[in-house]
């Protein structure tokens, strides 16, 4: 989505995220929930993109899932600008796959 010019963030590729990096920690929405002291169903409401996130559950989230805030955003934007680019699923997946690879080599450096 785009507003002036300048690429926003959508809360629901911002959910898809967090589910995404929630799933790869092998944690449950009934544990985001608990450790977020909302209900299961206010929990999955982020998830599913259907509540707008303020800052502050956001980095929330990146304390109880050990990663920051960027690491949070910048698969957003990275998904945004895929979709924006009209490339078929898999070739989003083998992007995104890419850049996972490129993150973690740029990492150990």
């Amino acid at each position: 989505m785009e507003r002036g010019g300048k690429k926003m963030f959508d809360a629901l590729s911002l959910g898809a995220t967090i589910r995404r990096l929630r799933r790869a920690k092998g944690y449950t929405q009934e544990y985001m929930a608990a450790k977020m002291n909302l209900s299961i169903r206010g929990y999955s409401k982020i998830e599913l993109g259907e509540t707008k996130l303020s800052v502050i559950r956001l980095f929330e989230i990146a304390e109880i899932l050990d990663l920051s805030v960027h690491d949070i955003l910048l698969p957003v934007r990275t998904d945004i600008e895929l979709k924006s680019l009209h490339l078929t699923e898999r070739n989003q997946k083998q992007l995104r796959d890419l850049h996972n690879l490129l993150e973690r080599i740029l990492d150990r450096s």
